[in-house]
């Protein structure tokens, strides 16, 4: 073996090392479930509502606050239907909900003109993020364009602050704040834009290939962005402007086919039954959520699909990752066995013949 191949081999023990520290594996640790808000007999909703909670409260956006809170935007499909923001209690699945403040202007047909409407009737709040205590709120209109605005949630005030046009950002769905910039997640351009929070101007656009729905960031500067079709939770670094991992929804949420119980889905595992949420009585059942809301704290990633009234909570499985020494022994020790292959083989004359071996990275669609 020359020298060369030798200062490989050493080299592909750091790589391997690097390929290693990256293959994290993600479960699905916890299930929230707000749906007896809606379900309970006591809550005097009708039956069909009873049967479709997303008839009444839609999870839409999620984000904490810097005192810990988890909040999330609640929109629902009929008219008229409150919408509101929630101070989530994810230990007993109870909530605190403050009916959205403020109004928008709407342009009605003459004679009527410019009314302003309450956007606690009005509002489409689907995108959600925080900046300290105070929420930051994006409403899509589709067609008319966006909305975004700031709520004290303890005044209980609305600052509009800018309005993003379907030009720009064709149907808002998420809103992700860190490093002194918001980000937003325009569905139907499949790409993620940054922004100055004050004035909404552009600075940078991050284009995914399909639909990007929940957003949010982690503590350390990447984003995760909720993608649809695939239903892949990507998790991206806008500094390098790469994916790092991918987190596969069907992984968590659906069975192998003929599955055995030990091959059960995290969400099988946890419930005792696969996965099956029927939106509303037109709609066939769903075998997977969508990613709609996403948020982060702690290491873990919280993520609501609008059409099931629960918060899934999802977490590292941190037996999947070496600890930094043990990795850097790993490298060491593929090193060294690089070299003592390489003292045997000159002494005995024989050719070694070496093999690298990749992590694959797969996903499937939905």
């Amino acid at each position: 073996m020359t020298g060369t191949n030798v200062a490989r081999r050493f080299w592909l023990g750091f790589v391997l090392c690097g390929l290693v520290t990256q293959a994290q594996a993600y479960s699905l640790t916890a299930i929230h479930d707000y749906r007896p808000l809606v379900s309970d007999p006591a809550t005097g909703f009708s039956d069909e509502q009873k049967q479709f909670p997303a008839l009444v409260y839609e999870f839409e956006g999620l984000s904490f606050t810097s005192d810990g809170s988890l909040w999330a935007a609640i929109s629902a499909n009929p008219n008229g239907a409150s919408r509101e923001l929630w101070r989530l209690d994810l230990a007993s699945g109870t909530r605190t909900a403050l009916p959205h403040p403020g109004s928008v202007s709407v342009q009605l047909p003459p004679p009527f003109g410019t009314v302003n409407v309450p956007l606690q009737m009005a509002g489409n709040p689907v995108g959600l993020a925080s900046i300290g205590e105070q929420l930051v709120v994006g409403h899509n209109f589709q067609q008319y364009g966006n909305l975004i605005g700031s709520v004290d949630v303890v005044a209980q005030t609305w600052s509009p602050l800018f309005t993003l046009g379907t030009n720009v950002c064709d149907r808002l769905q998420g809103l992700a704040y860190g490093g002194g910039k918001l980000f937003a997640a325009c569905q139907n351009d499949g790409r993620v834009l940054e922004l100055d929070p004050a004035t909404g101007t552009v600075s940078r656009r991050f284009q995914f290939g399909e639909q990007v729905l929940g957003l949010t960031e982690t503590d350390d500067g990447r984003l995760i962005v909720g993608a649809y079709p695939s239903r892949q939770l990507i998790i991206f670094d806008p500094d390098g402007q790469r994916a790092s991992e991918t987190i596969s929804i069907d992984d968590l949420f659906v069975d192998p086919d003929n599955a055995q119980p030990a091959d059960w889905s995290d969400y099988h595992r946890l419930t005792g039954m696969p996965y099956a949420v029927q939106v509303t009585s037109s709609e066939l059942s769903r075998s997977r959520p969508d990613p709609d809301g996403l948020a982060y704290r702690n290491g873990r990633i919280y993520m609501s699909f609008d059409g099931d009234l629960r918060i899934f909570e999802i977490s590292a499985a941190a037996a999947s990752v070496p600890e930094p020494g043990g990795a850097s022994l790993l490298a060491f020790a593929l090193a060294a066995v690089g070299w003592l292959q390489h003292r045997r083989n000159r002494a005995s004359g024989r050719a070694f013949l070496g093999a690298s071996e990749g992590r694959p990275v797969g996903s499937r669609q939905g």
